[in-house]
């Protein structure tokens, strides 16, 4: 059974670039443990990306749950992430 992910989840615009690794370190467990191995993959290496290529990454990981509830807690996790690319320097 899927895990119900709460959508209140609390929104942060001021993560630095240690924060967004970190809630991408999250997202591929999330994708890990449901097994899904594009999306784990392409969040493996993040470290010292810029946000341009972070933005890929999120893009190519969301690709393949747009539209699947089930994977909720991924795409929030990928959403907050993609709203703090802002402030990579």
């Amino acid at each position: 059974m899927a895990e119900e992910h709460d959508r209140t989840m609390q929104i942060v615009t001021n993560l630095d670039r240690a924060g967004i690794e970190k809630k991408l370190g999250e997202a591929r467990q999330v994708a890990e443990a449901f097994s899904l191995d594009d999306a784990k993959g392409v969040l493996s290496d993040v470290s010292g990306k810029s946000a341009a290529e972070l933005q890929e990454i999120i893009d190519r990981a969301v690709s393949g749950i747009i539209g699947k509830p089930e994977y909720g807690r991924l795409q929030d996790l990928l959403e907050l992430v993609e709203l703090n690319l802002k402030n990579l320097k």
